[in-house]
């Protein structure tokens, strides 16, 4: 997996792509649209930024830079996205343990929510190591 992109980061992209499944009628679940992220990763960014929109007519392309401290190489959002259905695949798991035979996407999206949370500190006391 990669550090490059930040918990913040890979919950903004989660939020992005689950916003857009609820706003946008589809058919897609929650993984189709990770998968479908990560099969056309290297045709949607081009130098870190995420294709926002497109032309038919003059094939016209607007890029728009993830609100990250860097940009986001292909490769790196690539391994983000691939991280993100590596979670969706432990939160359902979670779920089906805890009871829910058949998650709904929400549930699944709050649970890795959740699962995606920043460290607020640690300690470098290795103190309990020593006999």
């Amino acid at each position: 997996m990669t550090n490059a992109a930040s918990t913040d980061f890979k919950r903004g992209w989660l939020r992005y792509i689950y916003g857009k499944l609820t706003k946008e009628p589809s058919q897609c679940s929650l993984l189709d649209a990770l998968n479908n992220l990560k099969a056309e990763g290297a045709c949607v960014v081009r130098d870190g930024a995420v294709l926002v929109g497109s032309q038919s007519t003059d094939q016209g392309f607007s890029y728009a830079i993830p609100a990250t401290d860097r940009h986001l190489t292909p490769k790196e959002l690539f391994e983000v996205t691939s991280e993100l259905i590596d979670r969706y695949d432990t939160a359902l798991g979670e779920l089906q343990t805890a009871g829910t035979a058949s998650p709904k996407d929400s549930q699944i999206f709050a649970q890795m929510m959740t699962d995606l949370r920043a460290i607020k500190g640690f300690s470098d006391n290795w103190a309990f190591l020593q006999k």
